[in-house]
């Protein structure tokens, strides 16, 4: 399985790479651009992201404008809603408002970057990825 990490904060992404290096392959974007050039590169390779752990503020283009994009680019190449890649949302941002516009776009679930650690396997496991057998 193929991760996409998008974080502008390098200690943030480390921490959930080495987390998710058990479930398959991660790539690290530190913004939103290069997020949603990773993310289309990845659609034209035929390779897509299973999952795309997404962090809120970040510079260049948000958490909220990259989702967007990248649902956008999934539709535009007529990606089923059941094919397309699991998003789950990692940041501080816990406002309501904000979090439930995202998930209205398209976001699978929503983790404070105070729980991800711990809640992070679990959610993983809701959204049907196991980590890889060793």
């Amino acid at each position: 399985m193929k991760i996409l990490i998008v974080d502008d904060d390098k200690p943030v992404s480390a921490l959930l790479q080495t987390l998710l290096k058990a479930y398959g392959e991660t790539q690290v974007a530190y913004d939103g651009s290069e997020a949603i050039q990773k993310f289309s590169e990845a659609l034209d390779h035929n390779q897509p992201f299973s999952l795309v752990c997404l962090d809120v503020m970040m510079p260049n283009i948000s958490g909220v404008q990259a989702l967007q994009l990248m649902r956008e680019e999934e539709r535009s190449r007529q990606i089923s809603s059941t094919d397309a890649s699991k998003v789950v949302i990692v940041s501080v941002v816990d406002d309501k408002e904000i979090v439930e516009g995202m998930m209205r776009d398209g976001a699978d679930a929503y983790l404070s970057k105070d729980e991800a650690m711990s809640k992070l396997p679990d959610t993983l496991a809701d959204l049907g990825f196991n980590p890889l057998a060793k």
